[in-house]
């Protein structure tokens, strides 16, 4: 009887996860975009000291809730941010699905692009 003997396999090693996105600390220009309802071309709203990119990510969402439901667009959620790391910085995208006054929904795609 011939045995047909496998050659040990070497266990292949796991892949690395790719590492976290992160910004180091420091003042970054921030520009906001916005398609749906109501289109706004891409405008520079500022430049604004970064030092933990998650926290910033709250500070924009509750502040653009703020916004919008002091215009009128009450009931507004916030999709989950998306970032990816683009030319030198990321670019943060979500979707804001509000409803107005009169009971009409609508909804944005919105993108914050933040450069050094």
């Amino acid at each position: 009887m011939i045995c047909q003997a496998q050659r040990p396999q070497s266990p292949q090693p796991p892949q690395p996860e790719p590492p976290p996105l992160w910004l180091p600390p420091g003042n970054y220009n921030v520009t906001l975009c916005a398609d749906g309802t109501v289109t706004i071309l891409c405008q520079q709203v500022g430049m604004f000291p970064i030092h933990d990119l998650a926290k910033f990510e709250q500070a924009i969402s509750g502040t653009l809730s703020k916004v919008l439901s002091g215009n009128g667009a009450g009931d507004c959620a916030l999709g989950a941010w998306d970032v990816k790391a683009a030319a030198e910085g990321v670019n943060a995208n979500f979707s804001a699905t509000c409803t107005d006054h009169d009971g009409n929904t609508f909804s944005e795609s919105v993108q914050i692009g933040i450069r050094p």
